[in-house]
């Protein structure tokens, strides 16, 4: 799995991202706690694609797929 960053260092991340914004005490960790929201129904959406298509592995083209639909569910 891949090293998550460190909280300093996504705050300087996001800041880069949103210069004229201020920032709220912990908005990294919702920023992060979307993210892991949104690969979590990610995943799941891909997986039951595949279980539709009668596969018991997720490939590329399952998630393919479902990506469009989950980041409507997403977008604020």
């Amino acid at each position: 799995m891949a090293r998550l960053h460190s909280r300093p260092t996504l705050k300087k991340k996001i800041k880069n991202y949103f210069p004229k914004h201020t920032l709220t005490k912990h908005v990294d960790i919702m920023i992060y706690l979307d993210y892991v929201m949104f690969l979590e129904q990610l995943a799941l959406a891909a997986d039951e694609d595949a279980e539709a298509e009668g596969s018991k592995n997720i490939y590329g083209r399952n998630v393919d797929k479902v990506a469009k639909r989950v980041l409507q569910q997403f977008r604020g």
